[in-house]
């Protein structure tokens, strides 16, 4: 009978004969899946999915990549949109095995999340206007900022830290870009170089918009100039207004993902599992049973 090391070796040499690994699992999720199958308790859907995590790079599609709309956005607040329209992923998010999406740009400038399942790879190329694709490559610049926080160099999370500071700002007095930054411009031109964004960072930190301490300080100019080199499309030293509200938006974007993972009331119903659609078929009509009877939870 095998015991111990000796039933580990075996499974091992299985996967290994079978080509389950390294083909098709890494080592560490294939450990993952032993333990909980040697254990006697119910394995959960989440610890499936921490043994499932799935790097960005093994995904089916990739930043770039050109697909197909799904027809069931011709309805809805997305009819515009026709099955056949090509549209550009700008970014991918894997972080869910029950929801692997892709945000993609539309030729139209319309950004929205898909699930993988429901879109497949363009039988034509990706035409869009001048300003789109304009947008289409800072966004393909700043894809970074759609990183797990987890998997962000120390660079981009300071960065990440300093620009949603920015967008909370903007976002709480109901100004754009163009409406904040123009403050910085002091040469006039309608775009902003490293020394003027660090005038607005300075601003920030003195409005006490910007967290800082003893153990972290403001930002100096050489982390503002890296910070710059992360959302500066084409290299030139300089933001136009649109690049800023590009680059914003899509932090925005990332908050609000964020918020909607954390809330199912609030996810589009086909971003919903099964768990969360039954949770909603419960809590919904019981909400609304407590306000028509004006009743309050206490």
């Amino acid at each position: 009978m095998l015991t111990g090391a000796r039933i580990v070796e075996a499974f091992l040499q299985f996967c290994i004969d079978f080509r389950l690994f390294p083909q098709i699992i890494d080592f560490n999720s294939l450990n993952c899946y032993y333990q909980s199958a040697e254990s006697i308790i119910e394995i959960t859907r989440d610890e499936v999915k921490r043994c499932t995590k799935k790097d960005a790079e093994e995904a089916a599609f990739r930043v770039g990549d050109v697909v197909e709309v799904p027809a069931f956005m011709r309805q809805g607040k997305n009819g515009k949109l026709r099955p056949g329209d090509a549209m550009k992923v700008i970014a991918v998010d894997t972080s869910d095995v029950d929801a692997e999406a892709v945000l993609v740009m539309t030729a139209r400038l319309k950004k929205l999340w898909v699930k993988m399942g429901q879109i497949k790879k363009a039988e034509k190329d990706f035409v869009s206007s001048e300003k789109a694709k304009t947008t289409a490559k800072v966004a393909s610049k700043a894809t970074w900022i759609n990183k797990d926080f987890e998997e962000m160099t120390e660079l981009e999370k300071r960065s990440l830290t300093i620009l949603s500071s920015f967008a909370d700002y903007m976002s709480s007095r109901k100004v754009r870009s163009k409406d904040f930054f123009s403050k910085f411009d002091e040469s006039g031109d309608g775009s902003i170089d490293a020394e003027e964004l660090m005038k607005g960072i300075t601003f920030m930190s003195l409005a006490g918009n910007l967290r800082t301490s003893i153990s972290t300080p403001p930002p100096d100019i050489k982390e503002v100039e890296q910070l710059f080199k992360l959302i500066d499309a084409d290299g030139d030293g300089t933001l136009d207004y649109m690049e800023l509200d590009i680059v914003m938006k899509t932090v925005q974007e990332r908050k609000s993902k964020q918020a909607k993972s954390s809330n199912f009331f609030v996810k589009d119903e086909i971003e919903m599992t099964d768990l969360e659609k039954i949770a909603m078929g419960f809590f919904v009509p019981l909400w609304n049973y407590f306000e028509a009877n004006k009743w309050t939870v206490k």
